[in-house]
């Protein structure tokens, strides 16, 4: 019995992402998309660095967000294509929050429905959702170049942006 717990205990850590154990999801058309362990990696690193960037959020200035339902359009953006990535150690989100205390969030959500560029990414912690905006372009478009993403965008727009992170790569 207790080899059969032992044996339990590490196939379970065997299939954790070794990501740090973030957990990322990409869902398409046709649902779920398989992800690897690097590029589950990759997603949570971009989508982190995406969200610190925003330099507007609805906690900081909940008076550009006043029309719009929050939690609504997390719920939304769940129904279509997106990319949803839950951090296991919470992000904390210090820009955009006009002076006040930083955005915790443990899990971020970036919807694929605009076949130009990824939506603005939307965040949520105990419950509770914040949008965020005006967020680093350079990273919705390494998003859009990564392979697994390239399918859900146009793909002119594609060509245009993977050459404009090329040259952003090449001089820095």
């Amino acid at each position: 019995m207790r080899s059969s717990a032992l044996l339990a205990a590490v196939l379970l850590f065997a299939v954790v992402p070794s990501s740090a154990a973030d957990l990322v999801t990409l869902i398409g058309p046709d649902g779920r998309v398989a992800l690897s362990d690097a590029e589950q990696a990759e997603i949570s690193t971009i989508v982190k660095r995406e969200a610190e960037s925003c330099s507007i959020s609805s906690v900081g200035y909940p008076e550009i967000y006043r029309d719009r339902d929050a939690a609504a359009t997390w719920q939304t953006i769940q129904r279509g294509r997106h990319l949803h990535i839950r951090y296991e150690r919470p992000l904390v989100i210090r820009r955009g929050v006009g002076g006040g205390s930083p955005v915790v969030a443990s899990e971020v959500l970036t919807g694929l429905t605009n076949p130009k560029f990824p939506d603005q990414p939307i965040t949520r912690h105990d419950g509770v959702v914040t949008m965020h905006s005006k967020c680093g372009g350079q990273f919705g478009i390494e998003l859009m170049c990564l392979p697994k993403l390239r399918p859900y965008f146009e793909p002119k727009v594609l060509e245009n942006n993977c050459a404009i992170l090329e040259r952003m790569r090449r001089s820095s």
